[in-house]
């Protein structure tokens, strides 16, 4: 009996391990770090958004320019609650990546929730194709 509820563990485990993978990456905008950095350009994984009440659960990933000097892609999964505007977040997850995708680092401990680290613009896309039923976001 241990051996099978083990065994169903490790399944479970590796199912969500790969929810990362099965995704459906939906430009949402361009922009620069501090202003006229290194170009970057953001996407949500429309495929894994999950809303339950005023709980919405996202992927967020942020590409940066593959010949700037901070070549990095850093993917988070964010909690956002929606009970009041402005929204409070926290990232549940985070993984960055180099320029060549070998992982440099991994958060797998939830922050205390803020208030204005999430991007109220993208939020609020994934909500209106939440709503429309559409599989893709309009910024």
């Amino acid at each position: 009996m241990k051996k099978k509820i083990f065994c169903l563990l490790l399944f479970c485990l590796f199912i969500s391990s790969i929810t990362v993978f099965a995704s459906d990456w939906v430009h949402v905008r361009d922009g620069r770090y501090g202003g006229d950095g290194d170009p970057f350009h953001t996407y949500v994984d429309i495929s894994t958004v999950e809303k339950n009440g005023n709980i919405l659960i996202y992927w967020y990933k942020a590409v940066s320019d593959p010949n700037g000097q901070l070549s990095y892609t850093r993917i988070h999964k964010y909690e956002v609650d929606l009970t009041n505007s402005p929204f409070r977040c926290r990232v549940v997850e985070q993984y960055v990546y180099d320029r060549n995708n070998k992982e440099k680092s991994s958060y797998l401990i939830p922050t205390p929730w803020q208030d204005n680290i999430c991007d109220e613009d993208e939020i609020n896309a994934v909500l209106r194709s939440l709503k429309s039923g559409h599989p893709r976001p309009t910024p």
